[in-house]
Parts: C-alpha cells; structure tokens; sequence
C-alpha cells in the first residue's frame, strides 16, 4: 500500500491528495455538465453556467469545511471548552462529514438558484460530478488499503494487510467511471431531475452488489450489511421516481426553458406527480 508518495523529495500524504484531486474532478466535471445544460437551453449560458458553477463549489467547500468542522467541535464540546484554541487545529479525522456535505450541498443549491440555474439543473450538473469523484475516491482507497475487501483466492487478488483479498476499491472505481459515463452521456437526453435519480439508482445498485466483498462494511441484525440497507431503500425510492419520468417521455428541450426569460420549468416528475 501506498499511504505517502515521495515526489522530487517531497512526502505527500496520499488520502487528503485524493480528496483534492477529488473535489478538483468533481467540480470540472459538474461545472462541464451545467455547461452542456445551459448549452441545451441557450447557447450563450454554456460559458456562464460553468462559470457560476466553479464559484458555486468553491463556496460550498468552504462552508462545508467550516460546519464540520463547528460540528465536530460541537459534539465534542468538554474537550474543547477546557481547550477552545483546539478548534484552530486542523487534523484529519476532526470534521463531521455529515454535516459539512449537507451545508456544502445546500450552498451550492442555494449559490446557483439565486444566479438563475434552476435546482434540478443544479442536481443533474452535481451528480456527473459526484460519480467522477467517487471513482478518484475509490483509487485513493485502494493506494491507501482503506475500505479492503474481503480475503479471496482469485488471480486478480491483491495482498492487503498479510491476506490475498479482493480489490474491491477497484471494483467500486470501475463502477463509478461507468455511472458518470453513462450519466455525461445520457445528460442532455434525459428530463430535468432524471440524471440525479439515475445516480441514485446507480450508485445504489452498485454498493448493494459490491459492499458483499468488502470486509470492512458495519453490519446489523445477524449479519445484514449496512450499506446493502441503505442502497436496497434507496434503490427502491429511486426507481419508484423513475417510473413517474417512464410515463412522461418528454425530451429536455420539450418542457425546460431559458431561466433568463422565463425561469425553469417544472421536470418530468413535476408533471407526472400533478396526475396522480
């Protein structure tokens, strides 16, 4: 395994370097998608949109880094009463992700709206740029040995922690790349607020198959596997959505239109919804 890279002397600690690379991919790609998005819509809001999107995120990044890291001092507050300068000392592992990435999630909403993109753009632009980082993510796993999997006898096992295991952080890349694939190239066929439930589908799908070879996975009731849980609910609320956008095949370029003139129209799903 690889916790540090030594490069032209210089030692880099190799999980926060996937973070960066991570969130850098993630905002390039998203920002790209909202481009293609406004491009759909009008021509001149491609360089805009992608514009607004890099400064969305880079506002959310701070924002999310700040509350997690007021979370995290939160939920420890007797160490840092006796100790408030502590608060000034930044170490991995002292942030609340939970908190950090629904503040940093909802800056970025909030940041995009208020320029004129309209929400399910945001989510559909967000979501190709989530599975591009969760790919870079799971290759950072994988060079570190985090989230291994479990021990196997296949050729393709790798040695991790004294066992032959599967290279499930591989496995889980892998997925992930074709998910954003599939969701780049799918972005401008799909309904408003589409693509953000096919990564919902996707990704879930992907976790209820591959967290069985991981061995680091929590688990509950005798053996059930939490993040199979949580994917199973999530994949089952994903394509009860996606059945609303089935009955309603509208191309995007049919039902949005250019928030300058008359803000963003309702989705698929809105209309669908309206029916029932």
């Amino acid at each position: 395994m690889f916790p540090v890279l030594s490069i032209a002397g210089l030692t880099i600690p190799v999980e926060p370097l996937f973070w960066v690379l991570a969130f850098s991919l993630g905002s390039e790609i998203g920002g790209r998608a909202l481009g293609r998005l406004g491009a759909n819509l009008v021509p001149s809001q491609q360089e805009r949109w992608q514009g607004l999107y890099s400064q969305a995120t880079m506002v959310a990044l701070v924002a999310g880094l700040l509350v997690a890291r007021i979370s995290y001092a939160g939920m420890n507050f007797s160490v840092y009463r006796d100790s408030p300068t502590l608060i000034f000392s930044i170490r991995p592992g002292t942030f609340a992700a939970t908190p950090g990435l629904i503040a940093a999630a909802a800056v970025l909403g909030f940041w995009l709206m208020r320029h004129s993109v309209g929400l399910w753009h945001v989510t559909d632009a967000t979501a190709v740029g989530v599975a591009a980082a969760m790919a870079i993510l799971k290759v950072g796993h994988f060079l570190t040995g985090a989230a291994y999997g479990q021990p196997t006898d296949m050729p393709w096992g790798i040695v991790v922690w004294g066992m032959v295991r599967h290279p499930v952080q591989l496995y889980e890349a892998s997925s992930w790349f074709a998910i954003g694939l599939f969701l780049w190239w799918y972005l401008r066929r799909l309904q408003s607020g589409e693509t953000f439930w096919r990564l919902i589908v996707g990704g879930s799908l992907s976790i209820l198959v591959l967290a069985a070879f991981r061995a680091t996975s929590p688990t509950v009731m005798g053996g059930v596997r939490v993040p199979q849980l949580v994917a199973l609910g999530l994949l089952l609320i994903g394509l009860y959505v996606l059945s609303f956008y089935a009955r309603s095949p509208q191309p995007r370029a049919e039902h949005d239109s250019p928030p300058d003139e008359e803000g963003s129209r309702s989705s698929g799903f809105d209309a669908a919804s309206h029916q029932m």
